[in-house]
């Protein structure tokens, strides 16, 4: 699946992948880790790869991010 949305945007001059957690809000260690990893995914594909974290609840629990990751709306999900 996660080869098959980089495929299907690569097309595109930017490939936008989002992923959810419920690990913890932006200011938690797991969110700033999280931050840094997205930073580096887009420092070291020059910019053409921009990983969107949506942190703690922002798309709602996990019952509906799993209904996003299924619906192909959310590429990963991470607890």
């Amino acid at each position: 699946m996660f080869g098959t949305a980089l495929a299907a945007t690569a097309a595109s001059a930017e490939i936008e992948l989002k992923f959810a957690t419920d690990s913890g809000d932006r200011e938690s260690q797991s969110g700033v880790a999280l931050a840094a990893w997205a930073n580096a995914v887009k420092e070291g594909s020059n910019g053409e790869i921009d990983v969107k974290i949506f942190y703690q609840n922002e798309l709602g629990g996990q019952l509906e991010v799993f209904d996003l990751f299924v619906a192909d709306e959310v590429n990963a999900m991470i607890s």
